[in-house]
């Protein structure tokens, strides 16, 4: 039985020795690459003049906002001042009018945020798809057991990982 036992733990010694041999891990900064990558710069410039037209617009209804609450305030300082002064009915027209338009500034702030951050994942998933198809196919050719991404990992020992960035861009045929 003491012989079964030594022979058992020494083939499963043998068996995790050999096992350890093949065990091969990479890592890769997945958002270098990507910053790399032609396709990020167009979506890039893309999202900057959505956000722009965005923030142009926003300025806009703020301008007009701004116009419309002076000429309210004017009127308010020259019924003090004199005897011109707009009716209760006008009054309440333009404080309405105020209102509406601040909250048409406040909807459409949250419309083109939300839009923006949609636009962004749109524009942004094909590229991490293509990515993570090179990484794969990377990982499957070179062996690897598995591949890290450093921006995901608080350390790790780059003595125990190869930096597979090269091969990655090689396959992406991105050119230094």
């Amino acid at each position: 039985m003491t012989r079964k036992l030594s022979i058992f733990a020494i083939l499963i010694f043998f068996f995790a020795n050999t096992q350890a041999q093949n065990v091969k891990f990479g890592y890769i900064d997945s958002e270098k690459l990507m910053q790399e990558l032609p396709e990020t710069a167009t979506a890039k410039a893309t999202l900057e003049k959505e956000t722009k037209d965005a923030e142009k617009h926003i300025a806009t209804m703020q301008a007009e906002y701004q116009k419309l609450y002076q000429s309210y305030v004017e009127n308010d300082q020259l019924a003090k001042e004199s005897t011109e002064k707009w009716s209760s009915l006008i009054k309440t027209e333009k404080e309405t009018e105020i209102q509406a338009l601040m909250q048409r500034m406040q909807e459409f702030e949250k419309t083109a945020s939300t839009s923006l951050q949609q636009k962004q994942a749109q524009l942004l998933q094909p590229i991490i798809d293509k990515v993570n198809k090179a990484i794969e196919e990377v990982g499957k050719e070179g062996k690897f057991t598995e591949i890290k991404d450093v921006t995901q990992m608080l350390y790790f020992s780059k003595e125990q990982f190869i930096d597979i960035t090269p091969l990655v861009k090689k396959k992406l045929e991105i050119t230094e």
